[in-house]
């Protein structure tokens, strides 16, 4: 990031204009001098993960400046082996998702600073969403797509997760709106920490958004402690 950013290739692809990664720890007073340089480079949209909530000044050059909230990252110790014994989890066995599956992990990012920001005006979270959900099933983005399905066999239930350096990363996980409330949730956190287990994992990972509170709570019940806390704002050039 020699000027303070980064042009993000796949997220400039998948929406269809130029997108970049501000650099984390940039001071404020410098953000003037690196929107010219956004702006030189053709970008469209700048993401800035600070570690601080900050006091945005007005800036030239910019259409808007959106706080899309605070991302918390949770992790857990993994030490003692678990079986998960539930015989509705399964390993969803296909390389393209279902349609329920497409519906789940649309689900999943209803709090999400992709649905949130209302300059998000071209299906920018379906589309990231969809993908998302492809590229794990093909193994590209989770090493492990694991469902519930319902007596009925129907999938109820999601969670994706990726296996790397002896961590484990939940990527996506739901329930189904209609299936809330009978601990299938638990039981997804359950298997991944089977999984992880079995793989050698020290740690497992999950990211959600602060004001997805349901979520917080979940997870911390579940035995999920905050690892970090990064504030989200959206620079629209």
């Amino acid at each position: 990031m020699a000027n303070g950013f980064q042009i993000l290739d796949y997220d400039s692809n998948l929406f269809g204009y130029k997108t970049a990664m501000l650099s984390p720890n940039i001071d404020i007073d410098f953000l003037p001098d690196i929107i010219k340089e956004l702006k030189k480079e053709n970008v469209r949209l700048a993401y800035w993960a600070a570690d601080n909530l900050k006091i945005m000044p007005p800036q030239k050059n910019v259409e808007k400046i959106f706080f899309a909230g605070t991302k918390i990252t949770y992790f857990k110790p993994i030490s003692e082996p678990f079986i998960c014994t539930n015989k509705f989890i399964v390993e969803y066995p296909q390389s393209m998702p279902s349609e329920k599956l497409i519906s789940l992990a649309i689900q999943s990012g209803i709090h999400s600073r992709f649905n949130t920001d209302p300059l998000f005006k071209s299906q920018e979270f379906e589309k990231l969403y969809n993908e998302w959900i492809e590229k794990s099933t093909r193994h590209i983005l989770a090493d492990y797509v694991i469902v519930y399905k319902n007596k009925s066999s129907e999938i109820s239930g999601m969670v994706t997760i990726k296996i790397n350096n002896k961590e484990s990363t939940i990527g996506l996980i739901a329930v189904d709106e209609k299936a809330r409330g009978g601990n299938i949730g638990s039981i997804l956190l359950q298997k991944t920490e089977e999984i992880a287990y079995k793989s050698k994992c020290k740690k497992i990972y999950v990211a959600t958004q602060k004001d997805n509170i349901g979520a917080c709570k979940f997870y911390e019940k579940n035995g999920y402690t905050i690892y970090k806390s990064e504030y989200f704002y959206h620079f629209w050039i």
